[in-house]
C-alpha cells in the first residue's frame, strides 16, 4: 500500500527547516508557532500510521510512484512506527522549552539558524527510521551527523566547537565504514533495497563469504561509533555535555537511537538472524554490551558535572539495548525496544530538567545542588522521577524494559546478563541517589534565591515524569504492537 502518511513528516520538518530562519529574521514572533504547528501536525501524521500499521501491519511508501528495484522505499513496520511517534512527541515537547531556553543559552543572532538545524535534523532522523534503501540510508545518516554536529557548535564557544569537531572526526571515520558496508553488500547482491539485498543475502554468503562478513563488520564499526556503542563512544560524553540544553535532550534521547533502529532494521532486512547466529556477531554485541554498562556506569559515578553524568548514564542505557540485540530472543528484542522509547523519554526529561536546575544554582557542579529540592520541589520531583526511572525501580518504565531484558536473557540460558543488569542498575543507583538526597535533605545557602522555572521550561519536564509513570504503569499498548 503507498500510505503518503509516511512521508508527511519528512515533508514538514523540511519545509519548516528552510522556513525558520526566514521567518525569525522578518518576524521573530512567527518563529513559535511555526516550529511548533510543524511538529504537531507529524505527531498527528506518525500517530495515524501507528493505528494504520496495528490495524493493518506495515506501510509502504514508493517516492515518485516507482517500486523497488528502480525507485526509493519508504517502509514502516512496528519499531519504525514506535520510533517515529516517540521521535515526534519527544521533539514537541523539547521545542516548547527551546523557545524559551534559547534565548538564555544562545545569541540572539543564532536561534533561526538553531531552529533551522534542529527542524532539519529532525527530517533526517525520521527518514533514517523509515528508509528501506541501503544507500539513501547512508546519505540520511550523513545528513543527521552534520546537523547534529551543528546544533553543538552553534553555542560558538570553544568547548562547543572543539566537541563538535571531535564529533565530526569520529562521525566520518564511521559513515566511511558504513559506505564501504553499502558498496560490498551492492558488490554481492546487486541490490540497495534492503528487501531485495537479503533475498540474494544467502547466495552472497555461498559466493562470497568473506566479502559478506567484512560488510558486516563495516557496518557493526560504523553504527557503532554513531550510536556511541562502547568502546567507540568517545565522542558523546563532551558532545553532549558542551551544547545548549535542548541540543544534549535530543542527542542523548533521539539521536543515537535512530542509529540503532537503523542497524536494527538491515540485521532484519538484509542479514537476517540467521546470519548473525552463523558468525559471532551476536557475542560480539553481548560483549560490547556488557562493557557499555558497566563502564558507562562507572564513569558516571566520577562526574561532577551533571550533563557529562548523563551523557555517561547514556552510554550505559545504549549497552542495555544492544544486550538485547545480542540475545536475540522474543523477550529480549522487546526489552531493547521498549528501553530505546522509554530511554528517549527519560534522558530527554532529566537533560531538560538538569539545564533548568543549572540555570537556578548557576553550577553544574552537583555538589551544589544541596537544598535546591526544598526550593523547587516540582523541578527536582520530576528529576527524581526520571533518575528512578533509569535506576529500574517499579513502578516507572525503565523497570519495564529492563525486565523484559531480564526474562530475556533467562530465556536465553544466559543468567550472567540477569547479574549484569542488576550490577549497571545498582551503580546508577550510586550516582542518582546521592543527588536527590542532597536536594531534598541538603541545606540551601540562604542568600541564594530560587524558584520554579517559567511554565514553558517547567512544562516539558512535568510531562516527561508524567510519561515516565503512565508507560510503566500501562506498557500493553507498545507490547501489543511490538507483537509481545
Amino acid at each position: 500500500m503507498n500510505n503518503v502518511f509516511t512521508i508527511v513528516p519528512i515533508v514538514v520538518f523540511l519545509a519548516a527547516g528552510y522556513a525558520a530562519p526566514i521567518v525569525y529574521r522578518w518576524y521573530r514572533r512567527g518563529l513559535a508557532p511555526l516550529v511548533l504547528a510543524s511538529t504537531a501536525m507529524c505527531v498527528v501524521s506518525t500517530l495515524w500510521v501507528v493505528l494504520q500499521v496495528a490495524r493493518e501491519g506495515p506501510q509502504r511508501y514508493f517516492m515518485g510512484g516507482w517500486p523497488p528495484p528502480w525507485g526509493i522505499e519508504i517502509w514502516v513496520d512496528s519499531r519504525a512506527a514506535l520510533g517515529g511517534i516517540t521521535l515526534t512527541v519527544v521533539a514537541l515537547l523539547v521545542l516548547v522549552y527551546a523557545l524559551k531556553d534559547s534565548y538564555t543559552e544562545l545569541q540572539d543572532s543564532v536561534v533561526g539558524r538553531y531552529f533551522a538545524l534542529i527542524m532539519i535534523l529532525l527530517a533526517s532522523m525520521y527518514s533514517v527510521i523509515v528508509a528501506a534503501d541501503l544507500f539513501n540510508l547512508f546519505v540520511l545518516v550523513e545528513l543527521t551527523s552534520l546537523t547534529a554536529c551543528g546544533i553543538i557548535a552553534v553555542k560558538g564557544d570553544k568547548l562547543a566547537t572543539e566537541a563538535s569537531f571531535r564529533y565530526l572526526i569520529l562521525g566520518a571515520l564511521g559513515s566511511g565504514a558504513i559506505l564501504m558496508a553499502v558498496a560490498l553488500l551492492y558488490m554481492v547482491t546487486g541490490h540497495l533495497n534492503m528487501a531485495l539485498a537479503g533475498e540474494e543475502i544467502t547466495t552472497a554468503v555461498l559466493n562470497y563469504p568473506r566479502v559478506v562478513y567484512a560488510a558486516l563488520g563495516f557496518l557493526l564499526l560504523g553504527m557503532g561509533i554513531k550510536a556511541a556503542l562502547f568502546p567507540l563512544h568517545l565522542w558523546l560524553p563532551d558532545a553532549h555535555s558542551s551544547g545548549p540544553t535542548t541540543a544534549s535532550a535530543l542527542l542523548s534521547g533521539l539521536v543515537v537511537k535512530v542509529f540503532i533502529l537503523s542497524l536494527w532494521r538491515i540485521f532484519d532486512l538484509v542479514f537476517g538472524m540467521g546470519l548473525l547466529e552463523a558468525v559471532p556477531a551476536r557475542q560480539l554485541l553481548l560483549a560490547l554490551g556488557t562493557l557499555g554498562t558497566l563502564a558507562g556506569s562507572l564513569l558516571a559515578l566520577g562526574q561532577r558535572d551533571i550533563k557529562r553524568l548523563l551523557a555517561y548514564s547514556t552510554v550505559a542505557n545504549i549497552g542495555y539495548i544492544f544486550l538485547g540485540l545480542g540475545l536475540g530472543t522474543p523477550r529480549a528484542l522487546a526489552g531493547a525496544a521498549l528501553h530505546i522509547i522509554y530511554h528517549a523519554i527519560m534522558k530527554s526529561g532529566l537533560f531538560l530538567t538538569a539545564g533548568a536546575m543549572a540555570q537556578v544554582a548557576g553550577t553544574r557542579d552537583v555538589h551544589n545542588f544541596s537544598g535546591l529540592g526544598q526550593r523547587l520541589p516540582l523541578t527536582l520531583a520530576a528529576f527524581g522521577v526520571g533518575a528512578l526511572g533509569m535506576v529500574g525501580i517499579p513502578p516507572f518504565s525503565g523497570f519495564v524494559s529492563k525486565w523484559y531484558l531480564t526474562l530475556g536473557a533467562l530465556d536465553a540460558g544466559q543468567p550472567f546478563y540477569v547479574l549484569v543488569i542488576l550490577v549497571a542498575s545498582l551503580l546508577s543507583g550510586l550516582y542518582y541517589f546521592p543527588i536527590l538526597i542532597s536536594a531534598f535533605f541538603g541545606e540551601w545557602s540562604e542568600d541564594k534565591s530560587a524558584q520554579e522555572p517559567h511554565p514553558m521550561l517547567l512544562g516539558p519536564i512535568l510531562l516527561f515524569a508524567l510519561a515516565t509513570v503512565l508507560l510503566g504503569l500501562f506498557p500493553g499498548p507498545l507490547l501489543s504492537l511490538l507483537g509481545i
